[in-house]
């Protein structure tokens, strides 16, 4: 989310993100991306020290699973190992994650990969030169040749409006519907982590068509993912980050 409140409705029986392990999992010295880590709140006990070692080991993996430019244009990562009512938050260069309020593996990568979204949208997406459009983030406004203005416009007629021809079955998930940056960000997330399923959902919406197109073409270079997978039953979710993750494959 982008400084707002990200709701949890559901919990999946998965591994929890703090479980302590026995053996301490081996770390490299420093993530596959050039931006600033921080971590704060963490004691220097061995419970903490794993379960720091355990979350940047999950962070490493889902930082190989994104294409090198979305990760690029993340400056700044802080774990913070605390509770807050948001489990994520970015703006547009930096991402703080609160894994006290994060209760699986999977969670926490699909959290971090929701706001990597934002990143992409507002931090590696820009316009220059183009007009002011009826999109602002916050007092910025969001000109005419940035390229996710033409995500924007298929659902949406400011940052927080929607078309009047908009319908549930149009976002891939509840939480999408709340303004144009959070269903960019869930459909980045839908379509690197549950491609099968976001296939399923374009199959009976042009809208959703037009926003996996979107993703495929503008954003991830013409990759596809999950197309293995023939399981497309979908049921109507509230925040896609709290789906269950099968695998998460490096890409690089």
């Amino acid at each position: 989310m982008i400084l707002s409140l990200f709701a949890a409705l559901l919990c999946f029986s998965i591994t929890p993100v703090y479980a302590v392990p026995r053996i301490s999992p081996p770390v490299q010295k420093t993530l596959p991306w050039t931006g600033h880590f921080s971590a704060k709140n963490f004691k220097k006990t061995r419970t903490d020290r794993l379960r720091l070692s355990f979350v940047k080991n999950q962070v490493r993996k889902t930082i190989l699973a994104l294409p090198k430019w979305h990760t690029n244009a993340l400056d700044t990562l802080e774990i913070r190992n605390e509770a807050n009512v948001s489990r994520g938050l970015s703006t547009s260069k930096k991402i703080i994650l609160h894994t006290n309020s994060i209760d699986t593996t999977d969670e926490l990568q699909s959290v971090f990969i929701h706001e990597l979204g934002h990143i992409v949208d507002l931090g590696a997406l820009n316009g220059k030169q183009g007009i002011q459009t009826n999109f602002r983030d916050g007092k910025h406004p969001i000109l005419s040749d940035d390229p996710s203005v033409e995500f924007y416009n298929i659902s949406w007629t400011s940052f927080n409006s929607l078309k009047t021809s908009a319908q549930q079955s149009d976002f891939v998930s509840g939480y999408a519907k709340t303004d144009c940056f959070e269903d960019f960000a869930e459909s980045y997330l839908f379509y690197r982590l549950h491609g099968e399923k976001f296939r399923a959902l374009a199959k009976n919406s042009s809208i959703l068509q037009k926003k996996y197109e979107f993703m495929k073409t503008v954003v991830f270079d013409d990759m596809e993912f999950e197309l293995e997978k023939e399981d497309t039953t979908v049921a109507y979710l509230f925040d896609a980050t709290l789906l269950p993750i099968e695998t998460l494959q490096a890409i690089r």
